[in-house]
């Protein structure tokens, strides 16, 4: 392996896997990462061992947990998307250290002893994304001593979509469906749809159904093959993706037919997100493919852009704030103003899809009365969803000519 890492790692409700980058396989390859080098994956469990004060990750944890009195921890994924901490005997730990010291663990694996200096880039996967999460793995990452451009965060969908571009053109010359196997029952769908009339070819990820499986091999094979039919249409598809150990060949003889008609490749496995969120981290380096080429659209981008009107020396112009087409929880920005006579803010939004233009008027109730360009402004924006920026806007007075009124406004975009 390589001395500098670009690494994928996924973390769900129940596991972890790990991938690297093989310069020699020039392709992301698992790592195994639990003790002996057994497994791929690792339960997604930490615990607290009291008489060290120290924390154990995967079967480690259930090991401390069963035989040595640890406190064990089997939902770090929903503590942190939720944001809760996690309490020990009345001792209370923020989720940015209990991960910060999972992923320390997990990547130790792949020979990475200290992250700051050994990791390229390192994208993590997650089957969902909250406000807490973002934060979270920002202090976590921070903790770990990684740099900004080092360390960062997707969806699932996401990561669905850079495995599928990094695979050969068939793989993805029409539709791609993914079948994942969340547990031993259940079963969701989604599709990846491209779109090759825009320039660069936009690209989203279309939820499906979902379905409770039958233990029972042989009804677990025809309510699977009646699920395909029901969301595959015959030469919709080139390829499908079944994901996670809920599949086996064993009892899919018959969905299997299905699925592999009209000369569609099949593939199943269960580091697809891993090997995803690998590429993805090689796509945030000077090496990346996929930019230019295609251009994801998904759930978790802005979809609009965000700007201020101006006037500079006495013509209207257009500050741009936020632009459209990055994550919502990477997505903020900060400038200072000058009002001129104006008792409120407006501002312009345009919608990416169609181009459409919105003006928003903020008002600033109490701003106090100052001569033109004697009242300075503060303005913030953040997101907390992809739909929703909160504005902050604070009056910093004038140097010491006017004080600062200390009041603040904030409005939801």
């Amino acid at each position: 392996m390589a001395e500098s890492y670009f690494v994928g790692l996924e973390f769900n409700e129940k596991e972890v896997r790990l991938c690297v980058y093989d310069p020699k396989e020039k392709d992301a390859v698992s790592v195994m990462i639990t003790a002996g080098g057994s497994h791929a994956q690792c339960p997604a469990h930490m615990a607290y061992l009291e008489e060290t004060g120290r924390w154990k990750y995967g079967i480690e944890a259930d090991y401390f947990a069963e035989n040595k009195g640890a406190v064990l921890f089997e939902d770090v994924f929903d503590r942190v998307l939720n944001g809760r901490d996690f309490e020990v005997n009345g001792k209370s730990f923020a989720g940015e250290t209990v991960v910060a010291e999972m992923i320390k663990q997990a990547i130790a694996f792949a020979g990475i002893k200290v992250p700051a200096m050994q990791i390229e880039v390192m994208m993590i996967t997650v089957p969902k994304i909250s406000k807490y999460l973002t934060d979270t793995m920002e202090k976590a990452f921070k903790r770990m001593g990684l740099a900004g451009r080092q360390a960062f965060l997707q969806s699932f969908d996401e990561s669905f979509y850079v495995h599928t571009y990094y695979q050969k053109y068939e793989v993805f010359s029409r539709n791609v469906g993914l079948f994942y196997f969340t547990d031993d029952s259940t079963v969701e769908f989604k599709k990846l749809h491209s779109d090759t009339s825009t320039r660069p070819t936009t690209v989203t990820v279309i939820e499906g159904g979902t379905v409770q499986l039958s233990l029972d091999a042989e009804k677990r094979d025809e309510e699977f093959a009646e699920f395909i039919n029901g969301n595959v249409n015959e030469n919709e598809y080139s390829s499908f993706f079944l994901v996670g150990k809920g599949f086996d060949r064993s009892w899919s003889k018959k969905s299997l037919d299905i699925l592999c008609r009209a000369r569609r490749k099949v593939f199943y496995g269960t580091n697809l997100f891993s090997k995803g969120a690998c590429y993805a981290a090689i796509e945030k380096s000077s090496n990346a493919r996929l930019k230019n080429r295609s251009l994801f659209m998904g759930n978790d981008l802005v979809r609009k852009n965000i700007g201020i009107e101006l006037v500079s020396d006495g013509i209207a112009v257009y500050h741009p704030l936020i632009t459209a087409g990055i994550h919502w929880y990477e997505a903020e920005n900060e400038c200072d103003i000058l009002l001129n006579n104006e008792r409120e803010l407006v501002f312009r939004v345009s919608h990416l899809e169609d181009g459409k233009k919105t003006n928003y008027s903020m008002p600033l109730p109490g701003l106090p009365e100052r001569p033109a360009k004697a009242t300075r402004l503060n303005i913030k924006l953040h997101f907390e969803a992809a739909d929703k920026c909160v504005v902050n806007v604070k009056d910093l007075g004038f140097g010491e000519i006017f004080e600062s009124s200390g009041l603040s406004w904030q409005e939801i975009l």
